[in-house]
């Protein structure tokens, strides 16, 4: 079951875009975090495979616009993976909050072709870790 299905109950018809997937990190796809370098990452994945700081941010803002710019799509929800999210926000010049975890819900606005983030909400796992 993806997030969206798991969001939603399985209740709702949605499309899966790949514009709004997660940054591509190619050869570190799915390894431990801490073989990261120290943010931003900028071009720094392109290398080993993957996508650009500003590549993610352009492609995430293209899609999202798209999306929003249909006639019918007045409220939107869409789900993507944190570090996508934080580039979108990037390219938008928003503030970002602490650092942007999977699970965090942002509340968007869009007018005139520009996303505003007007408030975001981020879960406490903690809970579940005991």
């Amino acid at each position: 079951m993806t997030p969206l299905e798991l969001v939603t109950g399985g209740k709702l018809p949605y499309t899966r875009l790949k514009g709004i997937k997660e940054w591509n990190f190619g050869c570190f796809e799915a390894m431990d975090d801490f073989l990261n370098p120290p943010l931003p990452y900028d071009d720094f994945f392109v290398k080993y495979g993957g996508e650009s700081q500003d590549g993610v941010s352009e492609r995430m803002a293209k899609t999202l616009s798209q999306v929003m710019e249909q006639e019918d799509h007045h409220f939107v929800l869409a789900v993507s993976h944190g570090g996508a999210m934080a580039c979108f926000l990037r390219y938008y010049k928003q503030p970002l909050p602490h650092g942007i975890k999977n699970c965090t819900i942002l509340r968007l606005k869009y007018e005139d072709g520009q996303f505003t983030l007007l408030d975001y909400f981020e879960p406490d796992f903690s809970e579940l870790e005991k």
